[in-house]
């Protein structure tokens, strides 16, 4: 996990419109999120890990337990139920809300942070540098 604490900058993305139609996401929703260049931060606030996510004027921040499930709020003003663990080196962020389910899986590689994400039969690809 200690690997992931810090800031990273986004880099690129691929696939990741076809990711967010997967997730029924509003055709403005998605045009926002494709703007979007975002830093994430991982920090430890006591037993949780907080993840924010800073971009131009959109601010989003979870704060979790590993393995314990938590309400989080997502795209379109969806709620969701997501947990988040460990597999190996891997941090796995799973969430489901109405008949939807999304599975982000990061893992760094060096001063590299990968994130894919998958919904129904869609795979996106999203590049961080270790700020």
């Amino acid at each position: 996990m200690e690997a992931f604490f810090g800031s990273w900058k986004f880099v690129k993305s691929e696939n990741f419109t076809e990711y967010l139609i997967a997730l029924g996401m509003a055709h403005e929703t998605i045009k926002v999120w494709n703007s979007l260049k975002p830093t994430l931060n991982f920090s430890k606030e006591g037993v949780d890990v907080v993840l924010k996510m800073e971009a131009n004027d959109h601010t989003r921040e979870i704060s979790f337990k590993l393995d314990q499930e938590f309400d989080e709020t997502i795209g379109d003003g969806k709620n969701a139920k997501s947990v988040v663990y460990l597999e190996g080196d891997k941090l796995v962020h799973i969430q489901k809300w109405d008949d939807k389910q999304s599975t982000v899986i990061r893992e760094v590689n060096g001063k590299q942070m990968v994130t894919t994400l998958e919904a129904e039969d869609i795979v996106a690809v999203c590049t961080y540098e270790r700020a």
